[in-house]
């Protein structure tokens, strides 16, 4: 047998008889409810002070409440008696007692008005030198005015002179004293012209040239006017270092001048004297060979003009010895040849036949 489904509290069970060869349910047993099982009883809705509570029992297995009784309401616990709203000088207080379980106000009463809370004297309107301030006190919570003061004026102060208008070399200034407070002026007064002044502020408005006087204005330090000016005299011509317009040659003299450093105008032009040929050393211009003369001459190492020339006299054919180039025979005539040494000119001689001996061939 086999517990197909099993019992509750409520509702009954079965076990089976299975047939291992088919599967078929051969026999069928009720296996009958196991009712409930009550458990401890236990608290399920607690108890308040104006509510009842509720007591339950359940069973063990499948949790059903299988019985309940009632839990009396607690009934409330007085505490003792507290402040629950401060009293202010704007709103009444509250006193209370209250139920120390639950806080339900179980009686109360009013407290009176606070006293109002003095803050600090402040200025609403500050003194000035002429005329008077005022203070007031004001309660911190509701605002209301306290107390109030009157700030007595304190008088001007008198500050030091100051120039508003500072004087000038033709014009006079002002001067002013005015209270340290409000800045109303409290006293005034002129201050002279104090006049031209000037110690080494000069400027030369007109250059002096080599025949002109110049000019040189004196300024006031203050105002930069023109006071007075003194003229400046010419400074004449200042001769320059010799300038070559045209150098001078062997043949031909040359020109110079000398110019006026200031104005560059022309103050002295002369000639300079031709120098004349320098002779250098002789040089070949053409070399002497054997069939004709030679040349050479002597130029001027400044402009390269010739000078002198002179002929170099032909050097003549200078021979070697006679050399055999075919001897003579009985039968035939032999050559002998030289040549110039220098230009390489050749001569050749016939040489007669060795003469024939009678008698002998």
């Amino acid at each position: 047998m086999q517990v197909k489904k099993k019992p509750t509290c409520t509702e009954p069970g079965y076990s089976s008889s299975i047939c291992q060869i088919c599967g078929v349910e051969v026999s069928r047993e009720e296996i009958p409810a196991m009712g409930h099982t009550p458990g401890e009883w236990e608290v399920g809705t607690a108890a308040t002070c104006t509510e009842a509570g509720q007591m339950v029992q359940k069973c063990t297995v499948c949790g059903e409440i299988l019985a309940t009784n009632e839990i009396p309401a607690t009934g409330h616990t007085p505490g003792e008696w507290a402040v629950t709203l401060e009293p202010s000088c704007m709103q009444k207080g509250i006193k209370a007692v209250q139920c120390t379980t639950c806080n339900a106000v179980l009686e109360s009463e009013e407290l009176p008005l606070a006293d109002h809370v003095y803050g600090k004297m402040v200025t609403v309107s500050p003194a000035t030198c002429v005329e008077d301030g005022r203070g007031e006190q004001r309660c911190t919570v509701c605002d209301t005015l306290l107390n109030s003061e009157t700030i007595p004026a304190f008088g001007h102060k008198t500050g030091e002179w100051e120039a508003v208008e500072y004087p000038t070399c033709t014009e006079a200034g002002i001067q002013k004293r005015f209270c340290t407070e409000c800045g109303e002026v409290l006293a005034e007064e002129e201050l002279p012209a104090r006049g031209h002044a000037f110690v080494d502020w000069t400027e030369i408005t007109v250059e002096p040239t080599c025949d002109a006087p110049g000019e040189e204005a004196h300024y006031c330090d203050w105002c930069e006017q023109i006071i007075e000016t003194v003229e400046l005299p010419a400074h004449g011509h200042k001769a320059d270092a010799w300038v070559t317009e045209r150098a001078a040659t062997c043949t031909a003299e040359g020109r110079r001048t000398q110019y006026c450093v200031y104005c560059n105008a022309t103050l002295s032009t002369e000639a300079v004297e031709a120098f004349g040929h320098s002779t250098g050393e002789w040089e070949i211009v053409r070399e002497a060979a054997c069939g004709h003369s030679g040349l050479k001459e002597k130029r001027c190492s400044v402009c390269a003009a010739s000078l002198e020339r002179e002929e170099i006299p032909a050097l003549g054919h200078e021979y070697t010895e006679w050399e055999t180039i075919t001897e003579a025979t009985k039968e035939a005539e032999g050559e002998k040849r030289r040549h110039c040494i220098h230009c390489g000119d050749t001569q050749s001689e016939i040489i007669p036949k060795v003469p024939k001996v009678l008698g002998i061939f």
